[in-house]
């Protein structure tokens, strides 16, 4: 098979994910179904107050670095606690990972 030039080569390329899901939402939406989206990481709200005065809360703070790689333990131990409470599982913080979606 010889080279393709790049007009050919770009036939071949397939959506990502997330403009799939996005087109997706987008067609539901028109559709007049209301849905959330999540998929190009912005969702379609605002963020709640209380977040965001939490936020500027550690920003003064100064929580402005990098944590561990398994997250922040005070937020591990809490979720640790949330899933006892809610679902009577029992897990060590050091079994939690918090991080970020990519």
């Amino acid at each position: 098979m010889g080279k393709l030039s790049i007009g050919e080569r770009i036939k071949h390329i397939n959506l990502s994910k997330i403009r799939e899901v996005s087109a997706k939402v987008d067609n539901l939406t028109k559709q007049g179904i209301k849905v959330a989206n999540f998929s190009i990481g912005r969702p379609d709200f605002d963020t709640p107050e209380h977040i965001k005065e939490a936020t500027q809360k550690a920003l003064f703070e100064g929580k402005v670095h990098y944590t561990s790689s398994a997250g922040i333990l005070e937020l591990r131990e809490a979720i640790c606690y949330r899933m006892k409470e809610d679902y009577n599982l029992k897990f060590n913080s050091d079994e939690v990972i918090v991080t970020r979606g990519g």
